[in-house]
């Protein structure tokens, strides 16, 4: 439009109309690409973030938490004098009914997708459910969203005053630290390739983050535009002082 104005244009500065023209054009382009995005982040689905600790869990209220009735956790959250948290994670279990369960098999037949349910349990015991459920459906079901929130130490029985207390002590903090007890651990439950990135530790950095779109991400195209619009504006008002000077030039 800009250069079919009336018929032919007989001046020769073309260059500050061709700018004009090819940045109306992108500007356009630009236009259709920020609605297009604009569009599908305000269709696209908001999906509730993974819940990585039973904090998490005690602070949703549309959360179903499941767990054994002979398991630690019962114990804790159960307790009339529980304090804090586990206040919290009573009236979540007192919210659901089925909350507690017997066996494995039970608590595990409602982690079910699409639904809010997380079950807790050791991590020994997740590790192995994780395990049982893809050699089962070949597919990595299920997920650890978090790490350990209760540490119960194993222990070792000995006399009072056994000689043997304190080299017993160094040798399982060299077996923790050195990484032992969890290599030991993977040749007695094997966890299969697919499913390892479902049962890594919280406390590891994550490789890569995906955040979601926001309109934070938009503003580089005002940005440009603004640039674009600034840019044309100043060869208009070249092209204007150009004729100006040239008309009195010819006068």
């Amino acid at each position: 439009m800009l250069l079919s104005q009336g018929g032919s244009c007989t001046s020769k500065r073309l260059s500050f109309r061709l700018v004009a023209g090819v940045w109306t054009l992108a500007a356009f382009i630009f236009l259709q690409a920020y609605n297009s995005t604009l569009f599908t982040y305000v269709m696209a689905p908001v999906n509730h973030p993974l819940i990585d600790s039973m904090h998490g869990v005690a602070e949703s209220t549309d959360i179903n938490l499941l767990f054994r009735y002979g398991a630690a956790l019962n114990a804790f959250v159960m307790d009339p004098n529980a304090t804090g948290v586990f206040t919290k994670l009573r009236k979540n279990v007192e919210m659901f009914p089925n909350s507690r369960c017997y066996l494995i098999s039970q608590c595990l037949s409602l982690i079910t997708p699409g639904s809010r349910n997380t079950f807790a349990e050791a991590r020994s015991y997740q590790l192995g459910i994780i395990k049982d459920n893809f050699e089962k459906t070949g597919k990595c079901g299920l997920q650890l969203a978090g790490d350990c929130f209760l540490s119960l130490p194993v222990t070792f029985a000995l006399q009072k005053r056994s000689p043997y207390t304190e080299t017993i002590n160094r040798g399982l903090l060299d077996l923790q630290q050195t990484g032992l007890i969890d290599h030991w651990e993977s040749w007695f439950r094997p966890m299969p390739r697919k499913c390892m990135a479902n049962v890594k530790k919280g406390d590891k950095k994550k490789e890569t983050e995906h955040l979601p779109i926001s309109l934070k991400n938009l503003t580089g195209a005002f940005v440009v535009l603004l640039v674009g619009l600034s840019i044309s504006f100043l060869a208009f008002l070249v092209e204007q002082i150009a004729s100006i000077a040239e008309r009195n030039v010819r006068r």
